[in-house]
């Protein structure tokens, strides 16, 4: 719905375990099409500001 990357740090509460997560949308003509999700056990050591994907063979 916002059309931008998001990524927070969660804490036990929600799953019984902490993780760090990340989302980047995925925009067809500048439509959402879906998103891509990655999750962590915690906050990766090197502060990640993109993921990267291959749109060609999704």
């Amino acid at each position: 719905m916002i059309r931008r990357k998001v990524k927070e740090q969660k804490d036990s509460r929600v799953f019984g375990v902490p993780y760090f997560g990340a989302s980047v949308p995925i925009l067809e003509d500048g439509v959402p099409k879906g998103g891509l999700t990655a999750v962590w056990p915690k906050r990766p050591p090197l502060a990640t500001s993109y993921l990267i994907t291959r749109a060609m063979d999704r």
